[in-house]
């Protein structure tokens, strides 16, 4: 792979910086309409804290065709992993279960990334927004919203009717990060009183390459379906199905059982990944004295993953000499299945709304293991369980109120009570009485203000409170490894991990200037973390306990300036800071990052330069003999992407990112390692082109 930048490329960049801009907002925060942060829709700029929106247009614009695209330009906020990874979400240093994930008010799948399963079974191709409730956010969506939520909203067939009966476009497209090609198409139709969406994505691709090119390679191809019928009974009530499907199968180019210490460099054979979601949603509008609309959901939902890979362990094979070391062909399987409902109840008083609702979710939750001699008689074949199949219950009632006072004063309190319950099944191999069900309850509490005391300068201040139940593979852990000298322990006792959130901040906009300035405070409490409880014999036992605290606070700023009809500049910028109960640093927070840029635009076309930057970063923490964890140097890179119309129903979209072709290393990608470890394989792309066109017909 070729690194060489050309004086033709670097005076087009230069040229680009100087005439070209990049993504801004287009609409004011008085247009921005948001759930995420009560339940109910809310202008942007009645909203007690930071919420960060991506429009389709945006990811249109940006080219995107990979969920790790999605946040380029948004502060505080990041994907862990490219293309082919288990991908996952960080919020303000909060990562993975730690962050919710919900599609269309329907919860997904849980990560579990030691098993290689992500969060983002989803294609981006059919999101009409996200936003993303940065902080503590389970007032409104409940467990595992302890440092936040993505909502992903998707497109309806009125999205593309808009007054017209029907609706057909073709896409095509292509990213040179991951050598990937995508092509699909969307249909809507109009047929009385019923509307239906139709939309199909193909990709076919490999991993998201490092900026030498030279990452185990992987033939990956996607297809996703979403389907969409929507009754209208009249104007006042409605029923609508949801099918959405999304299927993923990764097969190498090659396995590499060379060994990199005692782990092998390339050992996975085959990976796929199926995810189902079916959704019934009803609304009606009674216009009573007691309620003005009941909205309501009954849903079914599944994520099924499977990886089979070479190990190197060892095993039982006789008693003269009980454990050798033998290749096994492992298949790993993991499935989630979760079946819920949903009622939300909503009334609006004169200078007041209140939105109320129920939710109930049963999700059953399986992984396995078998492990398999690669050579016949080397052993005898067997399960292997990380943890028993579990089944989880959550019921919950909330309630939001929005009061306005006057034309200055917002006020939103809010509360949810959740109350969860988990069951484990039996397992053979464990024969302790530690196996035993989990149940509790929490209340989140939650209470915003906003000030608008001018309109360039409204104040906004909020608290908020976070949990996150104990996760099945830490309460129900019965992994046994006495070849290696350790186990671990189911633990019945586990709590859940709390935060409490403050977020004070100031946005306004006048005369084509527009801004935000947020400050935040978060405190966290029972983190759960892996200790040592004692020793039989030569065997260390472990398990999983309440134990850690940690603090975070920072400040996320953002604005734009339309200099005239034709050039917009903007930029936002992300500090935080945090450590942990005994003062040691928090390594998965970001160095102080953010972004700038220009755009032109006209009617028909806009270009856009965009430059990302990251400070390094030195404040880690350290390990148990006193060693600092991996740090990372700063970095920038300029970016420039393009949308042409030439022709009404014809749409080009073009981006080159990375344009300098730096090589780099975000922290988000390295945190935790050692200091000593090597990062090549974990930079990210050189220079990298993407396109696509999309045609109406």
């Amino acid at each position: 792979m070729a690194h060489n930048n050309t004086p033709s490329l670097i005076a087009l960049a230069v040229a680009a910086g100087l005439m070209s801009p990049a993504f801004a907002a287009d609409k004011k925060a008085d247009e921005v309409m948001v759930v995420s942060g009560s339940r109910m829709e809310q202008k942007l700029e009645d909203v007690s804290a930071p919420i960060a929106v991506i429009t389709s247009e945006q990811i249109e614009e940006q080219v995107v065709s990979n969920v790790a695209d999605l946040f380029r330009y948004e502060p505080g906020v990041s994907v862990q992993g490219g293309a082919g990874d288990a991908q996952t979400f960080t919020i303000r240093g909060m990562s993975e279960n730690r962050v919710k994930v919900v599609q269309d008010g329907v919860r997904q799948n849980d990560a579990y990334k030691n098993g290689g399963v992500g969060q983002t079974y989803f294609d981006t191709d059919m999101i009409k927004q996200i936003e993303v409730a940065k902080g503590p956010a389970s007032a409104a969506y409940g467990s595992d919203a302890l440092g936040g939520v993505i909502a992903i909203t998707t497109k309806d067939a009125g999205d593309f009717l808009k007054g017209r009966d029907s609706y057909l476009d073709a896409t095509t497209g292509y990213a040179s990060s991951s050598h990937q090609n995508m092509a699909g198409f969307t249909g809507a139709l109009r047929t009385g009183d019923f509307e239906n969406l139709l939309r199909y994505t193909w990709r076919d691709g490999g991993v998201t390459q490092n900026y030498d090119g030279d990452k185990n390679e992987f033939d990956i191809v996607s297809q996703a379906v979403l389907f969409k019928s929507k009754w209208n009974f009249n104007d006042d009530q409605f029923l609508k199905l949801t099918v959405d499907y999304f299927t993923e199968g990764q097969d190498p180019d090659a396995v590499d059982l060379t060994k990199a210490g005692s782990v092998f460099n390339q050992p996975i054979t085959d990976k796929d990944t199926d995810n189902v979601s079916v959704v019934l949603d009803h609304g009606i509008a009674l216009n009573a004295a007691w309620v003005d609309r009941i909205d309501s959901k009954v849903y079914y939902a599944r994520t099924k993953q499977t990886l089979d890979q070479y190990a190197s362990s060892k095993y039982p094979v006789n008693p003269r000499n009980p454990y050798v070391t033998k290749n096994s062909l492992d298949h790993n399987g993991f499935e989630q299945e979760s079946l819920g409902a949903q009622v939300k109840f909503s009334k609006a008083l004169d200078n007041q709304r209140l939105a109320w609702g129920v939710e109930y979710e049963h999700t059953d939750n399986e992984r396995t293991r078998f492990k398999a001699p690669t050579v016949p008689g080397d052993f005898v074949g067997y399960s292997e369980l990380s943890f028993p199949s579990t089944t989880s219950e959550r019921s919950a009632i909330w309630a939001f109120d929005e009061i306005k006072f006057g034309e200055r004063w917002v006020l939103t309190p809010g509360a949810r009570y959740e109350y969860y319950k988990m069951t484990p099944d039996e397992d053979p191999a464990y024969t302790g009485d530690k196996l035993q069900k989990v149940s509790e309850g929490e209340l989140s509490p939650k209470l915003g203000l906003v000030f608008k005391a001018h309109e360039a300068a409204n104040l906004f201040a909020q608290y908020s409170h976070g949990f996150k139940a104990p996760m099945y593979d830490n309460a129900f852990s019965t992994l046994n490894h006495q070849a290696y000298g350790y186990r671990i322990e189911p633990n019945p006792n586990l709590k859940s991990e709390s935060s409490d959130g403050i977020d004070l901040g100031i946005r306004g906009s006048a005369g084509g200037f527009s801004y935000e300035v947020a400050t935040f405070y978060n405190k966290f409490e029972d983190f759960i973390e892996l200790a040592q409880i004692g020793t039989e014999g030569r065997t260390a036992v472990f398990e999983y306990q309440n134990l850690d605290k940690a603090t975070t606070k920072g400040v996320e700023a953002k604005a734009d300036y339309w200099l005239n009809d034709l050039v917009n500049v903007w930029g936002n910028l992300a500090y935080i800071d945090g450590k942990d109960g005994d003062g040691n640093y928090i390594n998965s927070l970001s160095p102080l990052n953010g972004s700038v840029g220009l755009r032109l635009e006209q009617p028909n076309w806009n270009i856009n330069t965009a430059l990302r930057f990251a400070d390094d970063m030195d404040k880690v923490r350290q390990d148990a003999k006193g060693n600092d964890y991996i740090k990372s140097a700063g970095w920038g890179v300029v970016d420039i992407f393009a949308q042409f119309k030439p022709m009404q129903d014809l749409q080009l979209n073009v981006g080159v990112f990375n344009l300098f072709d730096k090589e780099y290393v975000s922290y988000e990608s390295i945190t935790g390692l050692a200091a000593s470890s090597s990062t090549t394989n974990l930079t990210e792309p050189g220079r990298n082109l993407s396109a696509r066109v999309k045609y109406v017909f």
